[in-house]
């Protein structure tokens, strides 16, 4: 009899062993999942955030992109408007000479 309660004992500390590893295998696969779920939701909050980033940056460019187009159509303006004082001084040269500014450039 005392080998079959010896027996039963080492039968129970086995079944006892067996059931504590697997609850600490399960308490372990589940705390690494959730330690995995906020990992990934970290990481996605930093791609998000480094797209907005990105699609700000982006906006900041174009908007510096209209000013300067605004800025060089303003210019061509200023140059234009110039021309044509030059060419009606010009003009009014030519008249008032008879034509001789012309005469001597070439």
């Amino acid at each position: 009899m005392n080998s079959e309660l010896t027996n039963l004992l080492i039968g129970l500390a086995g079944l006892g062993l067996g059931v504590i590893t697997t609850g600490a295998a399960g308490l372990t696969w589940y705390v690494n999942g959730k330690t995995k779920a906020y990992a990934a939701e970290r990481d996605f909050a930093h791609i998000k955030r480094n797209y907005e980033q990105a699609q700000q940056a982006l906006c900041s460019l174009q908007e510096d992109n209209d000013k300067l187009h605004d800025t060089l159509i303003e210019m061509k303006a200023y140059i234009l408007g110039i021309s044509n004082r030059l060419e009606g001084i010009a003009a009014r040269l030519d008249s008032a000479t008879g034509g001789w500014s012309r005469r001597n450039e070439g």
